[in-house]
């Protein structure tokens, strides 16, 4: 088709179809939009009583009520698998009560939510086939030559393999505005489209510069609204597979007789390369595990890609020279940064070591502190490398404070400021930047002396940046220094290139005074919306000390999430089982102090396994993902519930109650 005289361009505009269109979903799936204890549903499609016993909508309804405990239990064990990560959670196969034809879940954090995808379940042979299906597409792409197009035309062509499209291309982009069809696979009677070219509404939902994959099952299918609860605005679905697609795009695949369309981005060093565009002649809808699978495939595409750079194998050689370069620089700073942590690490625990001993009356007090303020340590380099959605600064600081709080003088370090949360990547470059603070201010500043005070205030600007104030006094005399050192570039460099702000280090006589600006960009919560929750407690890290603790879990990841947090807290031993009997076989032949019990393991309950604890008086509590204690049987009533995605405070919380109930 042309358009405007111009041959072999696809025109394929954007108009006010895109708008109306981002506030709905296709049918063959149902959304639901979580806040992010998944607990209300903010959110949802109109469609849902084709998937849920709930004929509409009802704003404020709890994620059981909607779903039901079991689906719901099931969705919030995928989710834990997606918190604080860039990688979806997936629930491939969700049993319904019932015998109803089971479902398939994508669980995707966003804007603050999680965005629940439901669709249909793929079959028991859809599902088994997957393994063998993409090892046989990365077979034949492994077989193409080094160079981009022969690249392309092989993707192609193991990608329709894999998938079963009538026809699949492989476009390069051309600046923003259009790609080009360089590579093709295609069923007999259709006709070609290489050497075509396709405007950016094709495969992008903006102008191009942002590819994003793009999932059409039926282009004449009706979308489905999505409905907000009162007072809550409409979440952008951007991200989401099942948003439906401009009516525009739909006519102009029917103009070339298509009915399906599945758009993959290739993304080559960080930045849009082109895309693969999967078309069918009728209705098609692949199913969850196969698109996985397509994803995998187009990664290690990208790669070959990248690889084979714009020169075919000579420029494949030269790239590989160049990431070895990048490899090598790359090495290099890790190394500086890892040396320069040692050093600092050896000197905090020296200064913490020697100012514990000053007010240390006895070698047992002495011990105990110094092992209560390593802990403190521990923690608070865990929360400077934790990837997480967003954290409270009030946390961030008080955990690095608590190592230098030293006798009764609690007050020689004063913290203050409103609540605040900063966003996840906001939040860890801040942690460095404390961590960095506070360890200079124990070296050579206000803390390295008994009578040293360092003050720490924060504020939020009219424009909602966050102001910071670091005032340190009575300390040593305090110089500025000749030439800047490692630490005060890392400041500088993570404020004003990472976060786009501001630092001034103003190096007084009397003492260190630094002010921080912290753009509002990075701010994720104000004095309205945060709570501020306990602070940090260094001696709880003996808390568990000793103890050995049973984990039945039959997610793994979130058993070695679980394990780590135990160890963070003390315990002497952690013991992961899968389910119910082998729980049973351990404690027949290991002793117990302490057990966390999923509380739904698969298609089981774990009751069983807690009478048995019960009948030995080992403490235990359930951990789950059900909103509320309905499944929980009333004799087991007091047993303390931790709720999943399961924090470090909140497991310290439960295994301290149910200490308390050993006692």
């Amino acid at each position: 088709m042309n358009s405007g005289g111009r041959t072999g361009f696809v025109d394929w505009p954007g108009d006010d179809q895109a708008s109306r269109a981002a506030a709905a979903i296709q049918p063959h799936g149902a959304l639901l939009v979580c806040d992010a204890e998944m607990r209300r549903v903010l959110h949802a499609s109109a469609n849902l009583g084709q998937f849920f016993d709930t004929p509409d909508f009802v704003p404020g309804l709890s994620l059981d009520e909607l779903a039901g405990g079991g689906l719901a239990h099931d969705l919030r064990n995928s989710a834990a698998r997606a918190v604080g990560g860039q990688t979806p959670g997936f629930a491939l196969r969700l049993e319904r009560e019932g015998g109803a034809a089971p479902l398939a879940a994508t669980i995707r954090p966003g804007q603050g939510h999680l965005f629940i995808e439901i669709e249909p379940g793929a079959r028991p042979e859809d599902e088994r086939g997957v393994f063998e299906a993409l090892h046989h597409a990365l077979a034949r792409l492994g077989q193409a030559p080094p160079m981009p197009e022969a690249l392309a035309t092989a993707g192609a062509r193991a990608l329709r393999a894999l998938l079963g499209y009538d026809q699949v291309l492989a476009c390069r982009l051309n600046g923003t505005e259009d790609a080009q069809v360089i590579g093709e696979s295609k069923a007999g009677p259709l006709g070609s489209w290489l050497g075509q070219r396709l405007s950016a509404a094709t495969f992008s939902s903006g102008d191009g510069r942002d590819l994003a994959l793009q999932f059409l099952v039926d282009t004449r299918a009706l979308p489905v609204p999505l409905m907000p609860a009162p007072g809550v605005t409409l979440a952008d679905l951007a991200t989401c597979q099942l948003r439906a697609l401009p009516p525009c795009q739909c006519v102009q695949l029917e103009e070339r007789g298509m009915r399906a369309s599945l758009s993959l981005p290739l993304i080559v060093q960080g930045a849009p390369w082109g895309f693969l565009l999967c078309l069918a002649t009728a209705p098609k809808l692949a199913p969850l595990p196969l698109r996985i699978a397509a994803e995998i495939f187009v990664e290690q595409l990208s790669l070959r890609v990248a690889l084979a750079g714009n020169n075919g194998a000579v420029r494949q050689s030269e790239l590989a020279a160049e990431e070895r370069l990048r490899t090598e620089y790359r090495r290099r700073i890790l190394y500086d940064e890892l040396n320069h942590r040692v050093k600092n690490i050896i000197a905090l625990v020296k200064s913490i070591a020697t100012q514990t001993g000053i007010y240390a009356t006895d070698i047992r007090e002495y011990s105990e502190a110094l092992e209560g303020r390593l802990n403190a340590l521990a923690f608070a380099h865990d929360q400077s490398l934790s990837s997480i959605d967003s954290g409270l600064l009030m946390t961030l600081i008080e955990a690095e404070a608590g190592l230098h709080r030293l006798g009764a003088d609690a007050t020689r370090i004063v913290i203050s400021g409103p609540p605040l949360s900063l966003k996840g990547e906001a939040f860890n470059a801040t942690a460095l930047v404390v961590h960095e603070l506070m360890t200079n201010a124990a070296k050579y500043g206000a803390l390295s002396q008994p009578q040293g005070r360092l003050e720490i205030l924060w504020e939020l600007t009219p424009a909602g940046d966050c102001r910071l104030i670091w005032r340190e006094s009575d300390g040593p005399r305090v110089a500025p220094p000749r030439r800047e050192g490692f630490g005060s570039k890392l400041i500088r460099s993570i404020v004003e290139y990472d976060l786009s702000g501001r630092a001034r280090l103003d190096y007084a006589p009397a003492g260190l005074t630094a002010e921080l600006l912290i753009p509002a960009r990075n701010v994720a919560g104000s004095a309205t919306e945060a709570v501020i929750p306990p602070a940090p407690k260094p001696d709880l890290g003996r808390l568990l000390t000793g103890q050995r603790i049973l984990v039945v879990e039959d997610q793994f990841l979130i058993a070695l999430d679980t394990e780590k947090n135990l160890r963070q807290l003390g315990a002497d031993e952690v013991y992961l089982c899968r389910g119910v009997e082998e729980a049973e076989a351990l404690l027949a032949a290991r002793p117990v102090d302490l057990a966390i019990l999923d509380l739904k393991l698969g298609a089981v309950m774990s009751l069983p396994l807690a009478a048995r604890l019960r009948a030995r008086s080992i403490p235990f509590v359930f951990a789950t993902g059900y909103g509320d204690n309905v499944m929980i049987p009333r004799a087991y009533a007091a047993i303390p519930v931790i709720r999943k995605p399961v924090t470090l405070s909140a497991l310290a919380e439960g295994m301290a109650r149910a200490t308390l109930r050993k006692g």
